[in-house]
């Protein structure tokens, strides 16, 4: 259970980071990174601040920083390395390794973890797409109204 300081600035870059401009974008990373200052074990915020790194490049158009897709990626494992019982940072990992790394099998493995934990929209939602990819229709067909149910 994270802090509660660290859980305000947790919410309050929430709330920030819904505002979609550059501004809103970078204040919610401030708030996320002050929170981890106050909880370093907090997952989630480490799976938000992603999030954020990730979304700064759509909100402010522009093409997306190497550096800062590592740096996603780096702070998706911690937050599974803290609790491994969080499950979008696996569903962010298999998005990153479909659209950056073209590695199919690491996508799969990432959104069957996530799957074998029950029953989760996003994960589905990827995993249709991911079928797509590989010309699997029915699979994906299959997965994306598992999705919409969801």
């Amino acid at each position: 259970m994270p802090t509660e300081q660290a859980r305000d600035y947790f919410l309050k870059a929430r709330f920030e980071g819904e505002q979609n401009d550059p501004q809103s974008n970078a204040m919610a990373q401030r708030d996320l990174r002050r929170a981890l200052e106050l909880d370093p074990e907090y997952a989630t915020a480490y799976n938000s601040l992603a999030a954020m790194i990730w979304n700064r490049n759509i909100v402010a158009g522009e093409r997306p920083v190497i550096a800062e897709r590592r740096e996603c990626e780096r702070l998706w494992r911690k937050a599974i390395e803290i609790d491994p019982d969080v499950r979008a940072p696996y569903v962010s990992l298999a998005l990153y390794a479909m659209q950056y790394d073209w590695d199919w099998k690491r996508a799969q493995r990432e959104l069957q973890t996530v799957l074998a934990a029950g029953p989760h929209a996003a994960a589905e939602d990827a995993l249709s797409m991911l079928y797509l990819i590989e010309g699997k229709r029915a699979e994906a067909d299959e997965h994306r109204r598992t999705a919409q149910d969801l």
